[in-house]
């Protein structure tokens, strides 16, 4: 009897924290792909004439690294 909870009680914490680790890998992002992503919409947006929300992306991209030029590019034509 007493094996019988303890192999229910493993087989819980096995999936529990298999659960954990499928969880915790699927909020991982490439940073260079996630750059990319906020580069393209906020090149969509500034073409559609959505100012407002082409800044909020190139800040996005900026925010992931300060030194990419072309977001600094783009928000500054969004700006103007």
């Amino acid at each position: 009897m007493i094996s019988e909870c303890r192999q229910k009680l493993y087989f819980r914490t096995l999936l529990s924290l298999l659960f954990a680790a499928v969880l915790s890998l699927s909020g991982c992002t490439n940073p260079e792909k996630a750059k990319a992503d906020h580069l393209n919409k906020g090149e969509a947006f500034l073409k559609d004439g959505k100012f407002q929300e082409a800044s909020l992306e190139f800040r996005n991209a900026i925010q992931i690294d300060e030194n990419f030029a072309a977001a600094h590019w783009g928000l500054a034509r969004a700006y103007e």
